[in-house]
């Protein structure tokens, strides 16, 4: 259900004068991640989470910095009561590293690099690869109370390399400790993808050497 609402909301935010934002968008999130070429690997998981940012996060600077989600929420009226509970969860999810530290049956226990916080994630797929101490790129989306774990992964995740452990968890500290007067980790999660995409493409470039930057 949660997932159909979802599709409701990307709908209303690609339709009509929204379209040109959504190009506009695009153009952007290239710009803060990197290429996105159809033949990589992560094209789809990239392109799901480009569409995440523009519905759940960018700012609409020709609709009085609302995002899509706020429009949605405020110019259907006709949403039925259970409905905009889910689309209101939606808008409630955030984008985050986040580190693996267990695995089990249906439940993944998470760390939140950037908002220092411990997470039990319902999960019943099983992410191909995934491993204790892998830090995933993300979005955590709040769950009813049925539900198994606080929260589930709105869907795609993207494992960061490997080697670039240590660099990654020192850059999180250090965000973590920054003085922010409102929430960044967007920003900086873009930052990661963007040297995580330099990784993948040039890929006789050290891991640990990018991730330096972050």
């Amino acid at each position: 259900m949660a997932d159909k609402v979802y599709e409701k909301i990307l709908q209303f935010a690609a339709d009509g004068e929204l379209y040109n934002e959504l190009l506009r968008a695009r153009a952007e999130f290239l710009q803060r991640t990197g290429h996105l070429v159809e033949s990589d690997v992560d094209f789809e998981k990239r392109l799901s989470l480009f569409l995440e940012w523009y519905v759940l996060e960018r700012p609409l600077k020709r609709v009085d910095n609302k995002r899509p989600i706020e429009l949605y929420l405020e110019q259907e009226e006709a949403i039925e009561d259970n409905e905009r509970v889910l689309a209101e969860r939606w808008q409630e999810s955030k984008a985050s590293l986040f580190l693996v530290k267990r695995l089990r049956k249906e439940k993944i226990i998470v760390y939140d690099l950037l908002h220092d916080k411990k997470i039990k994630v319902g999960e019943r797929r099983k992410v191909y690869g995934l491993e204790r101490g892998d830090i995933l790129e993300g979005r955590l989306v709040p769950l009813d109370a049925e539900a198994v774990g606080d929260f589930r992964f709105s869907g795609p995740t993207l494992i960061l390399p490997h080697q670039a452990r240590k660099q990654i968890k020192t850059a999180c500290k250090r965000f973590r400790q920054a003085l922010h007067e409102m929430d960044q980790s967007i920003d900086f999660v873009h930052r990661a993808a963007y040297l995580a995409n330099r990784c993948m493409r040039f890929d006789k470039l050290c891991p640990k050497q990018v991730f330096s930057e972050l």
